[in-house]
């Protein structure tokens, strides 16, 4: 359920070519079109679905609403 959620986030945008979640490594794999998408940008579009990263933090409200499965501690 995560890594299907994560991976939409991304799959289908304009410049993304595709994004693979690790679940093991909780790592994401993107392959993407500079001129379009960016790093900052990617990062926003997961925060955006509940999953924060070392630069964008997901609104509480999102987080909260992952089912229980799909959170994790937060700092």
């Amino acid at each position: 359920m995560c890594e299907k959620t994560i991976e939409s986030s991304l799959n289908g945008h304009e410049g993304i070519g595709k994004a693979d979640w690790d679940k093991e490594t909780k790592m994401i794999s993107v392959t993407y079109d500079p001129s379009i998408m960016d790093e900052e940008k990617i990062k926003e579009k997961i925060a955006g679905v509940g999953y924060d990263s070392d630069s964008h933090r997901a609104k509480d409200e999102v987080y909260n609403s992952l089912p229980n499965c799909c959170k994790y501690k937060r700092p």
